[in-house]
């Protein structure tokens, strides 16, 4: 018989998003037993496919693809007995909190808690879904090739404005900082979709600069958009990133208050 503790453990990971086998591969109870009491609580069924995408939010969505582009990735799972498909972002554990209000977006956005798993040893906090209909509709708006990080882009810039600026948001908590020099930057391994942040940058009115810092012979060049003195400061009102690991104060002091 179970300890009441350890059945506590079992339905607050559920209430995160873990499947049984997470679960059980974390709390070392085999997934039968845990099953068991799941389906006494009412949590016994983990759907795997059930996001709704028929009313959301334009500034939501285009946050979520943003910062999937900078720090997600998609997968093809195959096991015994089948396949299925996740969708996953990764966040470093300092970053908890924001992966917990990010997780919270998503419920919101998908009408489906994401999962969350944590790991300590690997610095590592990983939010996401398992769902091939999830990831149909991420290719909707982004394309890339069997490197995702060197060849991630938007398919086009003929988005809604609301969206244009959550994708600049996501992204600039994920592959974004500001600096003790004033300046506010993004960057990545792909040249288009640095180019494209540097045309939608350009579209609200600010003025970025485009670079490439080469690291070395046989590195993959980094393509960087910045921004320098008041407009670093003016991007990152206007964004509003979530993030607050990735800016520093003199940018804003409310980073976190007033998103959606």
């Amino acid at each position: 018989m179970l300890k009441e503790e350890n059945i506590e453990r079992i339905v607050l990971l559920r209430k995160k998003g873990l499947t049984t086998y997470k679960i059980s591969e974390i709390l070392k109870i085999p997934r039968s037993t845990i099953s068991r009491h799941l389906i006494k609580q009412g949590l016994g069924s983990y759907k795997m496919t059930d996001v709704k995408m028929d009313k959301v939010n334009d500034e939501l969505l285009g946050e979520f693809l943003g910062l999937f582009a900078a720090d997600g990735n998609a997968h093809k799972t195959v096991y015994r007995g089948g396949h299925k498909y996740r969708i996953r972002i990764s966040f470093s554990y300092d970053e908890k909190e924001y992966a917990e209000d990010f997780r919270k977006m998503l419920n919101k956005l998908f009408s489906k808690n994401p999962f969350l798993f944590e790991n300590r040893k690997y610095n590592v906090i990983i939010v996401g879904y398992y769902s091939k209909k999830l990831l149909d509709f991420i290719k909707m708006y982004l394309k890339w090739r069997k490197n995702k990080s060197q060849t991630v882009s938007l398919r086009h810039l003929n988005y809604s404005k609301e969206f244009l600026k959550g994708f600049l948001r996501g992204f600039l908590d994920g592959d974004g900082y500001s600096d003790k020099y004033r300046r506010t930057s993004m960057f990545c391994i792909s040249r288009k979709m640095m180019k494209q942040i540097f045309c939608i940058s350009k579209s609200f009115g600010f003025n970025p600069k485009f670079y490439i810092y080469e690291k070395g012979q046989n590195r993959k060049k980094l393509y960087i958009v910045s921004f320098s003195g008041e407009d670093a400061r003016n991007f990152i009102i206007y964004v509003k990133p979530r993030n607050s690991k990735r800016i520093r104060k003199w940018a804003h002091p409310d980073l976190n208050r007033g998103h959606i």
